[in-house]
């Protein structure tokens, strides 16, 4: 794979890292002992983040859910 397609994936994993270190925090800091109540964390720390990233390029999320509607 060349640099400049790994440097592309940055963005992701930089959001994916976020989202796995906020919920290993909240679980320990909350003292979950079940796996459910750790992926409800997981789940919820996704959506935020994502929704984050598609608030922040409405536009652009407007125009790719037009092209997806339509196709």
């Amino acid at each position: 794979m060349s640099q400049g397609k790994i440097r592309s994936f940055a963005p992701l994993l930089g959001v994916l890292t976020f989202v796995m270190v906020s919920t290993a925090i909240i679980s320990l800091v909350g003292n979950f002992t079940e796996l459910t109540q750790t992926g409800k964390v997981f789940m919820a720390m996704f959506f935020l983040a994502f929704g984050f990233l598609k608030a922040c390029n409405l536009e652009g999320f407007k125009e790719a859910f037009k092209s997806y509607d339509n196709g």
